[in-house]
């Protein structure tokens, strides 16, 4: 009976030890992966923006050409 409940309180705490390791595992991985959406996110920004200038330098271009 005495290896029995020990072998229940063993399991017992590795379940929670997976459990925690299971938590942790989910909030870095929320983590780095709200961190990579945020910088492609951020690119995209600048990416757009970039393009928006170069168009209104292209369009200042041409007129300055123009006249």
């Amino acid at each position: 009976m005495k290896k029995q409940q020990f072998c229940d309180k063993l399991y017992i705490k590795r379940a929670k030890r997976d459990t925690f390791a299971q938590f942790i595992y989910f909030i870095i991985s929320r983590a780095l992966l709200s961190s990579v959406k945020a910088k492609l996110q951020t690119n995209i920004f600048y990416f757009s923006q970039s393009n928006i200038i170069a168009l209104g330098n292209l369009n200042g271009h041409f007129h300055e050409m123009i006249f």
